[in-house]
């Protein structure tokens, strides 16, 4: 039986397709301050969308330097001159946006990213007294999220998150928000400025989720799933 837990401080309203989209395309968003982040599931239109490769490591590309889907980063650096909309695809990982007042970030976070410092490669670009927002989109649970067997990415990853890791018969369960909590800590970052959409991939029949495909061995519906972040205005 599948648990629903919404831990969120602040939830977003139903998904509500929007006059104009084909029925392949819904869309969702939320104005933090001067910025906007939509999560678009099964977008039919990406042009205006800049997206890199992700490759479940530690780079964050700046937008300007980017080659549209071909670079390998797993986060977009944009700043509020740039009219530019980035772009992050995932199916269990989670979505992050840091928002300060003239940059963003958008992160494509793994226990992977985490463990080849996705997270210490931000600070290269902002210092945590500049962040006035942070979003952490759907993902899977930490109910969900489990190993038969520790391999070396999971023994780093444990050994560094500990409170992110939890054994259960004899399978070794992780959470994400639990490990991006620490980075959060050690930024000094208010509560109030981080906001947790709450839902997991994996029990969203709506979000795609590659353990659940996994699980279930059938094809999933919704095939790709963004989340977007914009200056306000920029279309």
């Amino acid at each position: 039986m599948i648990m629903k837990r919404y831990f969120t401080m602040e939830k977003w309203p139903s998904i509500k397709q929007e006059a104009g989209k084909t029925e392949h395309q819904e869309e969702n968003g939320k104005d933090f301050g001067k910025w906007r982040i939509d999560e678009i599931i099964s977008p039919t239109i990406k042009e205006k969308i800049l997206t890199v490769k992700q490759i479940h490591g530690g780079n964050i590309g700046k937008a300007e330097q980017v080659v549209p889907g071909e670079t390998e980063a797993d986060g977009i650096l944009i700043t509020n001159e740039s009219g530019i909309i980035a772009g992050i695809s995932t199916a269990d990982c989670a979505p992050v946006i840091i928002l300060t007042e003239n940059k963003a970030i958008a992160l494509h976070v793994s226990r992977k990213t985490l463990v080849n410092g996705q997270m210490d490669n931000v600070l290269n670009y902002l210092e945590p007294k500049e962040i006035d927002y942070i979003y952490v989109g759907p993902h899977i649970c930490e109910y969900h999220f489990s190993f038969l067997r520790e391999e070396y990415m999971l023994r780093r990853f444990r050994l560094r998150f500990g409170r992110a890791t939890h054994w259960h018969h004899g399978s070794i369960y992780l959470s994400l928000k639990v490990a991006l909590q620490y980075f959060f800590n050690d930024w000094d970052i208010h509560p109030n400025k981080i906001y947790y959409d709450g839902r997991c991939t994996y029990e969203m029949l709506m979000l795609p989720s590659y353990r659940r495909r996994l699980d279930t061995g059938r094809a999933e519906e919704v095939k790709d799933f963004l989340t977007t972040v914009r200056r306000r205005g920029v279309t």
